[in-house]
């Protein structure tokens, strides 16, 4: 069985433009199990971009590449006022779901904000969303609220 080795870097390291970045954003999240298709994902990523309060900018971007073809996406930030901290978001390209490299990915994210100088993480996700789950149980993450889940589609 071969292992795999995520190989991390910056959006600003790798050279990508916005539209690299909303690209491989589109990619992960498709078919991804908190079921939200991202309509906009170029202003979706802008709101980590230029966050006014968390730390931002591509730097807080982070794309994981197997065998050189970027595969996983991962984006944390911290309020350096509160030292408060998230993974913004984090996802892989469908084809390796399933295969236990989320471990790595969310890892990466708690490397990300230990970097940025975080001190309290705080995640989320949807309640059907086990594999999350899991993932925070696997790193000792406490449970701390549960929240309902509303959703309202304009159809016009």
């Amino acid at each position: 069985m071969k292992v795999h080795h995520f190989r991390w870097r910056t959006a600003t390291e790798l050279g990508w433009s916005d539209k690299d970045i909303a690209d491989l954003l589109i990619q992960v999240g498709k078919d991804g199990p908190e079921k939200n298709e991202i309509a906009d994902p170029i202003s979706y990523m802008q709101d980590w971009i230029n966050d006014p309060v968390l730390t931002s900018g591509p730097e807080c971007i982070s794309i994981g590449t197997l065998d050189e073809v970027p595969s996983a996406l991962v984006v944390a930030q911290i309020n350096p006022k509160t030292k408060w901290s998230r993974i913004s978001y984090m996802g892989m390209v469908p084809g390796l779901r399933g295969r236990n490299l989320g471990h790595w990915v969310h890892k990466h994210g708690f490397s990300m904000m230990k970097s940025q100088r975080g001190e309290l993480y705080h995640g989320g996700t949807a309640a059907h969303n086990q594999a999350m789950i899991r993932l925070f149980e696997r790193h000792g993450c406490q449970e701390y609220l549960k929240m309902e889940e509303w959703i309202f589609r304009r159809d016009d």
